[in-house]
């Protein structure tokens, strides 16, 4: 992976967002959000140009109840998995 996936702020708020970067011409892109009972929701899969992106967490939706979460995104191929928090 070409560079390093953030998610911002953590424990997430309204705000929170994950934020990557990619070298290629056009990565594929796919984020899922898993809970401690193991059920995985996809939350984004789309192909992207090179450049920096936001995805937008909306935790009320994506992230119903309090609790620690999962999020898997994956590059390319390349998996990146980050603890989310949400009060």
């Amino acid at each position: 992976m070409s560079s390093k996936v953030l998610i911002t702020p953590n424990p997430i708020t309204k705000n929170s967002v994950i934020q990557w970067h990619t070298e290629k011409k056009s990565s594929t892109i796919l984020i899922e959000i898993t809970n401690l009972y193991s059920v995985t929701e996809i939350v984004y899969d789309s192909v992207v140009n090179k450049g920096d992106h936001i995805f937008k967490l909306d935790n009320d939706s994506m992230l119903k109840a309090s609790g620690i979460y999962f999020c898997r995104v994956t590059i390319d191929g390349h998996d990146q998995v980050a603890k989310i928090v949400k009060h």
